[in-house]
């Protein structure tokens, strides 16, 4: 068993974090050979990722409060163990619905993932401790998000459509096993007597929401996922589409911004402990909403560039990492006997931060770039408004944060 503070368990909240990227990633370059083995329309093939994404979004309202019940590690080593053996399902699969069963059912188990491994960092480093941390997680979260769709061409070409389903089998039963034998419960102990039924935890859901700055700190954390996913899932479309660059190209140059968010997720980690976390976060929402602005501004003036997309993108991916960690950690540093029901309570923000900008570049995508990066703006701004508009709530909430 690993020492609660060890960089073992860092290492393994990172497998944690990193496992829904890892599932959603390495299907991208199957998915046309999906459609085609299992004679399914692309609309039918995209559904797997959907219901994927809808699920995992929703039942982290699930795991946060009950491991605040009954701990984090047991959840995390059977979420795991489902999720691998749902990636099995998913490579027998003959039918594209029984393929997308399987991919709620990986859903259901790589949800434990991030949620509590958020928590667990939470439960060990206290909140400017678990800021610095998973600033850590978040820059090799980002690695992952540059090399995933990589190694999934690469297993696809290599072998076939149900290779990246064996590799996820193989990565989920692995992080089961790591996380049973080396992982230690961090659950804080109660004082004594009963502990709080299930329900009670349930409604400590409207204890956070009513506390001012959890709720600012969820807030930004989504409309900043929300914008930088704005242009990850944009991207192409401009790229391609409206600059004329091939698939290949699009590969390379869509890195540079993911780069762009995991520099800063290591500096700001770096960072944490020295700064409290809303003085790390606005500077990261400024360069973020001024550099959407600017991306705004350009496209309004017809500069038809890759440069006036490009730069001011890595600038609000830049700050989108210095943002994203400490806001997480932020939304857990008032309640750290909820740390679980916090943790999932700003992933579910953040994920309808991605849900609510990538929609909104479906209804308004009009075959140029404005539209999208009219989105990245609006999103970014409101980030930086809702955020500064309150800063005087935060002190109270870092001072008694442990």
């Amino acid at each position: 068993m690993l020492h609660p503070r060890s960089p073992g368990v860092a290492a393994l909240v990172l497998m944690l974090v990193i496992m829904p990227v890892v599932a959603m990633d390495l299907q991208f370059a199957a998915m046309p050979a999906i459609g085609h083995a299992l004679d399914a329309p692309i609309s039918a093939v995209g559904v797997t990722l959907s219901a994927f994404a809808g699920v995992f979004g929703v039942l982290q309202l699930f795991y946060g409060p009950v491991s605040d019940r009954l701990g984090r590690k047991n959840l995390i080593v059977g979420g795991m163990v489902l999720f691998g053996l749902a990636s099995i399902g998913a490579f027998l699969s003959t039918s594209i619905e029984m393929l997308t069963v399987m991919r709620v059912l990986q859903a259901v188990g790589v949800c434990a993932g991030p949620v509590l491994g958020r928590a667990v960092i939470r439960d060990v480093h206290g909140s400017q401790g678990a800021a610095r941390m998973l600033g850590y997680v978040m820059g090799g979260f980002g690695i992952v998000a540059i090399t995933g769709p990589f190694l999934g061409g690469v297993l696809v070409d290599t072998f076939d459509w149900r290779a990246p389903f064996v590799a996820m089998a193989g990565i989920g039963f692995a992080a089961a096993l790591l996380c049973g034998l080396l992982l230690p419960e961090t659950r804080p102990a109660t004082d004594g007597g009963a502990r709080p039924g299930l329900g009670a935890h349930l409604r400590t859901f409207a204890v956070l929401l009513r506390t001012r700055p959890v709720l600012v700190f969820m807030l930004t954390g989504g409309l900043m996922q929300g914008a930088m996913f704005a242009w990850m899932a944009g991207s192409s479309f401009i790229l391609i589409n409206v600059f004329g660059y091939s698939g290949t190209t699009y590969g390379l140059i869509l890195p540079v911004t993911v780069l762009g968010f995991t520099l800063a997720s290591f500096a700001g980690g770096k960072l944490a402990g020295k700064v409290s976390l809303h003085r790390l976060i606005v500077p990261g929402l400024l360069l973020a909403a001024v550099s959407a602005l600017v991306a705004v501004g350009l496209a309004l003036a017809g500069v038809n560039a890759l440069w006036a997309v490009l730069v001011p993108m890595i600038g609000v991916a830049i700050g989108h990492g210095f943002t994203l960690a400490s806001s997480a950690a932020g939304a857990m540093a008032r309640y750290p006997q909820h740390a679980g029901a916090a943790s999932a309570l700003a992933g579910f923000f953040q994920y309808a931060g991605v849900m609510g900008s990538v929609a909104l570049i479906g209804l308004f995508f009009d075959g140029t770039a404005l539209p999208v990066l009219m989105v990245i703006g609006a999103f970014a701004v409101t980030a930086a408004l809702v955020f500064i508009s309150n800063l005087r709530a935060f002190s109270e909430t870092e001072a008694g944060a442990a």
